[in-house]
């Protein structure tokens, strides 16, 4: 028996179909970044201040030099949601937060060159 042409049109539908499905699961997840927000001390000059927010979750390359000399300000750098939380933990003794703040203003004064 011979297909009608609507059944033709259904099969062509149903295979294109699944030609989407399977370049779907190929395809790699979308993943939208988050804006991130410095915590820590103000870097010199206006280079980096404290609150500055950086969206796409990355921070400028001309950052790139500061963060290699003291990564401690790329680890004051979260994500908005966790602003307060890394606040207080500045200003608590003894967590990392507090030392890796230690460690910026330390750099800032020329400590770490």
């Amino acid at each position: 028996m011979k297909s009608s042409g609507k059944e033709s049109e259904v099969e062509a539908v149903a295979e294109a179909e699944q030609v989407v499905e399977v370049e779907l699961a190929k395809a790699e997840p979308v993943v939208k970044e988050r804006p991130l927000i410095y915590c820590g001390p103000n870097l010199p000059k206006g280079v980096l201040l404290q609150f500055t927010t950086f969206k796409g979750g990355g921070m400028p390359k001309y950052l790139d030099k500061h963060v290699e000399a003291c990564p401690a300000i790329k680890r004051l750098c979260v994500s908005v949601a966790d602003m307060a939380k890394t606040i207080d933990a500045i200003n608590k003794m003894g967590t990392s937060e507090s030392v890796w703040a230690g460690q910026v203003l330390n750099y800032i004064k020329g400590g770490d060159k």
